[in-house]
């Protein structure tokens, strides 16, 4: 379709007279994200598609050249005796402050998810794949996403609050510790934040902005408000499990192996219980899927 697609072109444009060999070749080629093989979980093509459609920013290489730059600047600055006693630790607490917010407004910014991809569901419905495959896939990239920019702004908190203001240093230890436990978190609590405004979409379509164009107008805030507010219960009930297990496990193993080690285990344990939760979740939204008709929601 690709081919026959450029080909309408190029013969379109050879009848109105355009030189197209001279206009094709200064179109600059996009690379895609990573290589997409023929064989492969399905996951991975909607990813791949999806990381496209979020554009050139969001690839590998920016990530690893994002993180090496932190790691650069961040270091030397944490561990540096000249530069204030108050700057490198408030980096850390905004960096953390700012990764916390970004569980809450993250999933309302990315929307390379089933919300964008819903109107064509009759051809997401062609494909030869499960409904919860479908979904998993859709839901990848804004949680590959969001947790690339997570992990940055952990990694530069972890180098920056070397020290408390005005007080003690931080080990490095407990910084990393810290740091290590957020870090094994953070993709599940990124799945289950994104779960939940995908099923609203399939549950309420009609209420829902699908698709790219931007709706407004009181009515549309209205509903946002709404669904924001519902959307903070519903994330706060599913992290309930979460927490309490965190906090039992941290209990244990701090008393056998040591605080440093307890932190990442707990939220090994924690993000485990999310994993679960997220699974669930994809499974229900993947039957909903396949019952979803995008004409029968709008007729009703």
């Amino acid at each position: 379709m690709e081919l026959s697609r450029k080909m309408a072109e190029r013969i379109t444009a050879v009848r109105a007279g355009a030189h197209w060999h001279s206009t094709a070749g200064k179109r600059k080629k996009k690379r895609p994200p990573f290589r997409l093989r023929p064989t492969g979980p399905p996951a991975l093509a909607f990813l791949w598609k999806n990381l496209i459609s979020a554009g050139q920013a969001f690839t590998l290489r920016t990530w690893l050249f994002l993180a090496f730059f932190v790691l650069c600047i961040g270091g030397p600055m944490g561990a540096s005796r000249h530069a204030p006693g108050w700057l490198p630790p408030t980096i850390g607490i905004v960096t953390a402050i700012l990764a916390g917010y970004s569980l809450l407004l993250g999933p309302a910014i990315l929307r390379q998810d089933l919300r964008q991809d819903l109107v064509n569901a009759d051809v997401l419905k062609m494909y030869p794949l499960r409904g919860w495959q479908v979904v998993l896939g859709e839901l990848l990239t804004p949680a590959a996403i969001l947790t690339g920019a997570q992990w940055c702004l952990l990694l530069l908190a972890a180098t920056m609050f070397s020290r408390i203001p005005d007080g003690d240093a931080v080990p490095l230890t407990i910084r990393l510790s810290f740091g290590a436990g957020a870090a094994i978190i953070a993709p599940m609590v990124n799945l289950i934040s994104l779960v939940i405004p995908n099923a609203s979409a399939l549950l309420f379509p009609s209420w829902m902005q699908i698709g790219r164009e931007r709706m407004g107008g009181i009515e549309v805030i209205g509903q946002r408000l709404i669904f924001l507010l519902g959307s903070v219960l519903v994330f706060a009930f599913a992290l309930v499990p979460a927490a309490v297990l965190f906090g039992l496990t941290f209990l244990v193993a701090k008393a056998l192996v040591g605080m440093i080690a307890a932190v990442p285990l707990a939220a090994a344990v924690a993000a485990t219980v999310l994993a679960a939760e997220a699974a669930l979740a994809v499974w229900w939204m993947g039957r909903l899927f396949e019952r979803f008709d995008l004409s029968a929601e709008s007729v009703s």
